[in-house]
Formats: C-alpha cells, sequence, structure tokens
C-alpha cells in the first residue's frame, strides 16, 4: 500500500475512509482506486461498523481523475480509462450498498466522476461553505460516470441534474478549477458585486436594517496600464489567472501601499442602480496619502507589512512580496507625492 488511501475502523462503530493524495488534490489514478476499492471491500467486511465518513486531505476532497497521470498514457489512455473508470465503478457501487451509512465530509472542489461521483454515492453529505460540486465528464465530451447520472437524479430531481451536468459553469485551465490558483485559493468569491450582494443578504437575513446599503472606496482599485482588455490564454491555471486578472496585487492580503495601483472608479451615486446593495462608490482614502511607514536603521515604528522588501504569508504556507512600492518609508497619513503621481498615472478610467 502507497498509503494513497487511509481506513481507519474504530472500535466504536465509526470508520474514518481517507483520500490522502493532498498534493494532487486526491486525484485519481489506477492504483488510487485499487486502494479505494480495497478499503471499502474492508468497511463491508466489518460486522461492527456502524457510520463511515469520507474525507479528503488538504484543500479539495476530490477533483477527479488524475490528468497528469492519464497523459502519460499514450496509445493506451483509452484502454486505461476503462480501467480506471471501471475500478470508481466498484467504488461508487461500493459505497451505496455499504451497509452503515456513508457521510461525506466535503471542503474545497469535489469535482468529476472521482469526487462529484462519491459525493453523489453517500448517504449524507456535510459540507464547508466554501465547498463546490462539479460534474465534469460532460466538459470532456463524455457521459457521467461513477453512476452520477441516475445518483444525481434521484438526489435533485432530472431538471436540476440536467441542469447540473450539462451547464458546467466552472472554469478550468489545465485541468485545474480558476479559483484554486494561489491568488484565489478556493475564495468562492471574485469580484465586488458578488461578494456584497452575499454579505448584503446575510446581514439582512441577520436582522441587519435593509435600507442600509454599502460605500465602495474605489479611491485605490484602477491598475491602468496592466488592466487586461481582452483574454490571454495559457495552460497553466496560475499563468492564466496572473495574466487576466484585474488586481495586479502580488497577494489578496497585502494592503499598504501597493506599487502599480491607480485610481478607480469615480466617486458615484448608485453605480448599479437603485435595487443592488452598493449605495455610492466613493474615495474614503484620500489619493497619495500613505498607508504606512516600517521599522528601519533611522526608527523602530511603522509596520512590516509596508516594507517592500519583507513578505506576506498566506497561512497554508505561501509567502509572497508585500507589493510596497520599493525605494520610499512614508510615515503613515503624510502625503505621498510619487505615489500620489502612480495612482493618476495608473488611474482607469484614465484621467
Amino acid at each position: 500500500m502507497n498509503d494513497m488511501v487511509l481506513l481507519d475502523l474504530r472500535k466504536d462503530g465509526v470508520g474514518h475512509l481517507l483520500l490522502n493524495r493532498p498534493e494532487a488534490s486526491n486525484a485519481m489514478s489506477v492504483v488510487f482506486l485499487r486502494e479505494l476499492h480495497d478499503a471499502v471491500m474492508r468497511a463491508h467486511g466489518d460486522p461492527a461498523l456502524r457510520v463511515l465518513v469520507l474525507s479528503g486531505a488538504g484543500k479539495n476532497f476530490c477533483t477527479g481523475g488524475d490528468v497528469k497521470d492519464f497523459a502519460s498514457k499514450g496509445e493506451a489512455l483509452p484502454d486505461y480509462l476503462r480501467e480506471a473508470t471501471s475500478w470508481l465503478q466498484m467504488v461508487a457501487s461500493g459505497l451505496m450498498r455499504l451497509r452503515a451509512p456513508v457521510i461525506a465530509a466535503v471542503h474545497g472542489y469535489a469535482a468529476g466522476g472521482g469526487g462529484f461521483g462519491l459525493v453523489c454515492a453517500a448517504d449524507l453529505v456535510i459540507a464547508g461553505r466554501a465547498a463546490k460540486f462539479l460534474p465534469g465528464a460532460t466538459r470532456a465530451g463524455m457521459a457521467p460516470d461513477a453512476g452520477v447520472s441516475v445518483t444525481l437524479s434521484r438526489i435533485v430531481g432530472i431538471r436540476t441534474a440536467m441542469e447540473l451536468v450539462l451547464t458546467n459553469p466552472t472554469l478550468s485551465v489545465g485541468g485545474q478549477p480558476v479559483d484554486s490558483a494561489t491568488f484565489y485559493q478556493f475564495n468562492p468569491t471574485f469580484d465586488e458585486l458578488t461578494y456584497d450582494t452575499q454579505m448584503y443578504n446575510t446581514l439582512v437575513s441577520a436582522g441587519f436594517p435593509s435600507s442600509k446599503r454599502f460605500l465602495i472606496d474605489t479611491s485605490r482599485a484602477g491598475w491602468g496600464p496592466t488592466h487586461p482588455t481582452t483574454i490571454t490564454q495559457a495552460s497553466d491555471v496560475n499563468t492564466y489567472v496572473s495574466d487576466n486578472k484585474i488586481d495586479k496585487r502580488p497577494f489578496r492580503g497585502d494592503w499598504c501601499n501597493q506599487n502599480n495601483a491607480g485610481i478607480g472608479a469615480r466617486p458615484t451615486d448608485q453605480p448599479l442602480g437603485s435595487s443592488s446593495p452598493i449605495l455610492a462608490y466613493v474615495w474614503i482614502k484620500p489619493p497619495g496619502e500613505s498607508d504606512g511607514d516600517y521599522p528601519s536603521g533611522t526608527h523602530t515604528h511603522g509596520d512590516p507589512h509596508c516594507d517592500p522588501a519583507s513578505t506576506n504569508t498566506d497561512g497554508n504556507g505561501g509567502t509572497y512580496s508585500t507589493g510596497a512600492i520599493p525605494g520610499f518609508d512614508v510615515t503613515a497619513g503624510a502625503f505621498f507625492t510619487a505615489e500620489f503621481q502612480m495612482l493618476v498615472r495608473n488611474a482607469f478610467p484614465a484621467m
């Protein structure tokens, strides 16, 4: 065993089946599927099993088939895929026939027959807020595997099942979903309006007055010279996102005196209409006002996040530049001439 799949059958009757390829988002090869099938059969052989919890190690539950493994098979790929789908079908069938109920604990992506199919084969599903479910077979011109065409329609009804399977709304690049890119890290919302609408609805449902709406600071949201006007194609998801995103910060947590930023949309009342949760675009932070300085050889006060030579971390082991303008150390609240000139120069729309 390569420990791609871990099965823990406890004496109290609670079993835990862990997909254990976090470095590959638990993508499934034939070897992986054989191990998974063996684990499911061992669960069948435990008369004391009362419930089986199915989960995935790492950032994702399971992103489906291992496309890198598939690509290495050359002319043998058709036979390899037939073998892989046969094992997957037996795994899904084994989960559905298990005497004890199966609970799928889902986070990140549950994609393709491997991820989405296992979820549909479970009896109960507990999903994190950022979990996404993607039946990916039709994207490649294939019928859904792992019994999804049957199990999904039983769960949600035939019309909803057809919508989920046929429309494929989630974009992927190089076999990886766009929001799996390092910059997004599975953030469930990409754009301002979607995030604001979701936040508004959540606040109102919790008792927040529906008459109160948001002011959005656009004073540094321009990014003029690098503002993409067409989509650049790339085979790698991180390259695709880097080339096409408007926000050019190295990391979404960067905030201090960001290099190459520009003035964004002008102050506007109800920019998206009266039904939008956005009341107005405003410039709360005066363009050219420094966000802060940083400790140096001349003083000890300040914030290291404002140091262009320093780094920020994402909590998942990733390290990124602070993105701060190099060559300056301007006290917070003071007028930052070079930054003001940059913001005007990089304004979008242009000034």
